[in-house]
């Protein structure tokens, strides 16, 4: 078996497409080189003690190929999956092959690089490759939420009947106050990247809603501190996310043409699912029920395009059941040198 390490990931950019492309799995958006590539350089603006570092491991045995990307924290002797540090809900390996003994040899050989350290996979969702191997009766380790949308593709049909009023109420207040309504798309895949005015005005959005939640009288400085550093740390690597992957995508709702709400997320590879990483809303603009809108809204586009689940992701916030979503789950499994060869 073939292993190498990479710090710097640009040279398996091609190697990485080609098999996110021929991989038997319907891998997440999370798993592409152009969602990781951005969430790496993001752990690099974090990296405060120089004791986390992140790596992917490429393994090849004969036509057989797979990438794992990990970070290492070299003070608790771990590897761990990007998700525990990172904006990534699921995490997954990348392989052409569904083999379990050379995915587990993989994993044994980094293992043998990384001398002293074991496996710490925190976001193992139970539709993931790495689920069908190690999974042994293990519990959850968190609970996640999607909407399936019905063969129908009448949306209303799955949505909680309170929540149907909700939405009815909110549509009356907006046409009584001759509110000008609106969802607009930024996608690469559709030639419409998001301006960078647009893109800080959702992270503004994002920021004002977490500050509100626990205002007191310092609450207007501290949001200008955390929107200033949230556009070091998360607009940079983020934002080439949304600027150069055909997968990802952002969903804007305004109210008279200003931004009040957003969510953003990316595609699998056959289009069906789209997954969401970030929802937020104004909390100026709560009489109009500006986040219930922009999901009723997001689902029927989606709908017109074929998705078929509109995946959530990790929480258990109680509009994602109102909205017609499900439970679905993640694993965690600590894996050492002993226990992946057990398991083999």
């Amino acid at each position: 078996m073939i292993i190498k390490e990479y710090s710097d990931i640009r040279p398996l950019r091609l190697k990485w497409q080609q098999i996110y492309d021929s991989s038997p799995s319907i891998l997440t958006p999370y798993a592409s080189y152009d969602f990781v590539e951005p969430c790496i350089k993001k752990l690099g603006y974090l990296e405060k003690n120089r004791h986390l570092k992140a790596y992917v491991y490429f393994c090849s045995d004969e036509a057989k190929e797979i990438i794992i990307p990990l970070v290492k924290d070299k003070t608790k002797k771990i590897l761990a999956d990007l998700s525990s540090y990172t904006p990534t809900d699921y995490f997954e390996v990348i392989s052409n092959s569904k083999d379990k003994k050379f995915i587990i040899d993989s994993l044994i050989e980094i293992l043998h690089f990384n001398k002293g350290y074991s496996y710490q996979l925190a976001e193992i969702n139970e539709k993931s490759l790495l689920y069908d191997i190690f999974y042994h009766g293990q519990k959850p380790s968190n609970v996640c939420v999607k909407i399936n949308i019905p063969e129908n593709n009448i949306y209303e049909s799955i949505i909680d009947k309170h929540q149907r009023q909700n939405i009815r109420t909110a549509y009356n207040h907006i046409k009584r106050d001759n509110v000008k309504l609106s969802l607009q798309k930024y996608s690469v895949k559709d030639n419409f990247v998001i301006p960078h005015s647009v893109f800080n005005k959702c992270l503004y959005i994002l920021f004002a809603r977490r500050v509100s939640k626990r205002r007191n009288e310092n609450w207007a400085k501290k949001l200008r501190i955390m929107f200033r550093t949230a556009r070091m740390i998360v607009n940079r690597p983020l934002k080439d996310v949304f600027r150069n992957s055909d997968m990802a995508a952002i969903f804007v709702l305004s109210f008279n043409n200003k931004p009040i709400a957003f969510l953003m997320g990316g595609y699998n590879r056959d289009m069906s699912i789209f997954y969401v990483n970030v929802v937020s809303f104004s909390p100026a603009h709560n009489k109009y029920s500006p986040g219930i809108i922009l999901i009723h809204h997001t689902v029927n586009r989606l709908i017109e395009e074929g998705v078929k689940i509109m995946d959530l992701t990790r929480g258990t916030e109680y509009y994602k059941y109102a909205m017609g979503g499900v439970e679905h789950y993640n694993y965690s499994f600590t894996l050492d040198y002993e226990t992946l060869k057990q398991i083999l």
